[in-house]
């Protein structure tokens, strides 16, 4: 009867021991569990973070791609400053200003290879023009722009050249063959000229024209020509 109560007792206390094993390990599951859900919230917490993260990048991106253009906008407007003081430099006293404009006095009939004297002149800032050879002569080098018009009479036409240096730099043929529209016709051309370099207008050596040119007050047979700046 001894044995039977020592067995028993000591299956009691296996019981018991495994009862305090099974709350152990409900009580670790539990903090498992929690450690778990910790886990999750940290998870969603950090992915939460990197889409801030990746907000604050891009609005900082934003921000430099305004500073960018402000910026430039910045330094666009100064150049325009530059820009606009240069041009009033240009344009104060004391800077030369190379421009002509001469027109024709009146109605002429031209031959073949005849120089076009415009011989009544409008401007000629620097004297580069001369009304009784109708040659401008460049007082300095540069890129100069020249421009001429030609009305021909009724039933008038021919070839006019524009000659720098004996090289054509501008040939056009106006003409008013079959009608009296009066219809002047013009042309222009950029030209490098060196100092002393001489520029005008002829009729063609190689084609005769045809009846006359008119310049009166309702219209002017003309010649002009102006520096634009320095040649390459």
């Amino acid at each position: 009867m001894v044995y039977v109560f020592a067995a028993v007792g000591g299956i009691s206390d296996i019981s018991t021991r495994l009862s305090e094993l099974e709350n152990i390990v409900k009580s670790q599951n539990s903090k498992i569990i929690r450690l778990e859900e910790n886990v999750e919230t940290l998870r969603q917490n950090n992915t939460q973070l990197d889409e801030i993260i990746l907000g604050q990048k891009e609005q900082l991106k934003r921000l430099e791609q305004r500073g960018d253009q402000k910026r430039s906008a910045y330094q666009d407007n100064k150049v325009k400053q530059l820009t606009r003081g240069s041009r009033l430099l240009s344009a104060s006293p004391g800077v030369i200003t190379i421009a002509f404009h001469a027109r024709l006095f009146k109605t002429e009939t031209p031959a073949k290879h005849h120089t076009i004297i415009f011989d009544v002149i409008s401007t000629n800032s620097g004297n580069g023009y001369n009304k009784f050879s109708g040659a401008f002569t460049a007082p300095i080098d540069g890129l100069y722009v020249f421009s001429y018009t030609i009305v021909p009479e009724c039933n008038s036409y021919g070839a006019f050249e524009l000659v720098a240096n004996n090289q054509i730099h501008g040939v056009f043929f106006p003409e008013s063959a079959g009608g009296c529209d009066y219809t002047g016709s013009s042309t222009t051309a950029v030209v490098a000229l060196a100092q002393g370099d001489v520029t005008f207008i002829r009729t063609s050596p190689t084609y005769t024209p045809v009846g006359t040119i008119v310049s009166n007050v309702n219209m002017w047979t003309s010649f002009a020509g102006w520096r634009i700046g320095d040649k390459e």
